[in-house]
């Protein structure tokens, strides 16, 4: 049996909920006793007007009582269970209203209770301490009596999950973590004291221990520390005291005293298989390391001799840098003679095109400047002789006495051209 209790500050939805009910239920008013009105809602609404006259908030106070499904008692049975909370309560005497809900698919039945909470001689409220725990005693009191399924008073345990902490214990140490602690708490939960507890734990394998900042803590196969507290027990470290008091915990080892005695207790584990793989493994490093030895000195050789290699590169590059030079300058001495012969051959006027050569990949000095002043020539000839100094890259002097000998050959031309002329 389950009876839920709760205060109201509005009669008029408490009576229209009473005789409503739920979507799917069908609902009875049963009994209203000691109201002056015959019907709920005037009967409420009276309680109501009498809570104006005092500071009051919540003037009715609602149960709801319920069994397990196929358990059905009668309405004078239902009618003793709303007597047994009313004088738990201490509210003997007081207006009260009974309602019945019925499943209309299942057909089961529960009964909902109201009282009104106002004194009508002090007009103040009448008290309710511990409403809850006084709710709780009398449904167990009423279980033995009406021979009903006992229902625990206590709230399942909230299984809480493993911290970070542990959750990465499990990882490194390759553990069931969740296993672990659902055995801890099993052991736990079926134990009476301490010894119990203790010797439960010791039958799977797992050791009770005294903490140092917890209590008692448990180590499992692995060496894995699990602190018994509401994490884990859903109890508290008083309540775990408690649970534990015909222990000693000074007489409990230490967790380093456990991980030496389950070190002690771990039999030798050998792996042929994974002893194999390593000795292949070093097998395989001792040849590498064989080979690196025996190639050391050619590699040594080679690095010596690598700075005298790279010297005689150098130099060979050098050599051939100069004569590539030289032979730029060769070609550029027999280009500048022809030239000048075939414009004595001809005369003046405007050289003839010099036929084009392949680029060289590197010119020499006298060739960028030869092809500067052949580039600066035509601008010279066109300008005036008092050009300032360094105009056009040259000297005015020069460009003054190469005027000078080109009008001169020019003369000379025009007088042999005469005499051809004549003849």
């Amino acid at each position: 049996m389950i009876a839920k209790g709760t205060t109201h500050n509005s009669g008029s939805r408490l009576a229209a909920y009473m005789v409503t009910g739920k979507d799917g239920e069908r609902a009875e008013l049963y009994s209203l006793h000691g109201f002056a009105a015959g019907d709920i809602r005037e009967a409420f609404a009276s309680i109501e007007a009498m809570k104006a006259g005092t500071k009051l908030d919540k003037a009715f106070f609602h149960v709801q009582v319920r069994n397990p499904e196929g358990e059905e008692l009668t309405r004078a049975q239902w009618l003793r269970v709303a007597e047994a909370i009313e004088h738990k309560l201490g509210y003997d005497g007081q207006p009260r209203a009974i309602a019945f809900h019925t499943d209309e698919k299942t057909g089961h039945e529960h009964m909902h209770v109201a009282w009104s909470r106002i004194d009508e001689e002090t007009l103040q409220a009448k008290p309710l301490p511990f409403f809850k725990l006084r709710l709780k005693e009398v449904c167990r009191s009423l279980e033995q009596e009406l021979d009903l399924t006992r229902v625990s008073s206590e709230r399942p345990r909230v299984e809480l999950a493993p911290s970070r902490g542990e959750e990465e214990q499990s990882r490194r140490l390759d553990t069931d973590l969740h296993g672990i602690r659902g055995t801890i708490r099993e052991a736990y939960e079926r134990s009476d004291n301490g010894q119990a507890f203790a010797a439960a734990l010791a039958d799977q394998g797992l050791t009770l221990c005294q903490g140092e900042r917890r209590d008692f803590v448990v180590l499992d196969q692995e060496g894995g520390i699990h602190a018994l507290g509401k994490r884990l027990l859903g109890d508290s470290a008083a309540q775990v005291r408690q649970h534990m008091a015909d222990l000693d915990r000074a007489a409990l080892p230490t967790v380093e005293e456990g991980r030496d005695h389950l070190a002690r207790e771990a039999p030798a584990i050998t792996l042929p298989v994974i002893d194999q793989e390593r000795q292949a493994i070093r097998e395989s490093y001792a040849e590498r390391a064989a080979e690196r030895e025996a190639m050391q000195p050619a590699a040594e050789a080679l690095a010596s001799a690598a700075p005298a290699a790279a010297r005689a590169a150098a130099k060979v590059e050098h050599g051939l840098s100069g004569v590539a030079q030289v032979a730029q300058s060769i070609a550029g001495g027999v280009e500048s003679v022809a030239i000048g012969l075939e414009r004595f051959l001809f005369g003046g006027g405007e050289a003839a095109p010099a036929r084009p050569a392949p680029a060289p990949e590197r010119k020499t000095e006298g060739q960028e400047v030869r092809e500067h002043l052949g580039r600066m020539e035509p601008q010279v000839r066109a300008t005036d002789p008092n050009v300032p100094r360094y105009r056009f890259g040259v000297d005015p002097e020069l460009v003054a006495e190469m005027r000078r000998k080109r009008e001169e050959r020019e003369r000379d031309d025009r007088d042999r051209g005469r005499e051809r002329d004549d003849r």
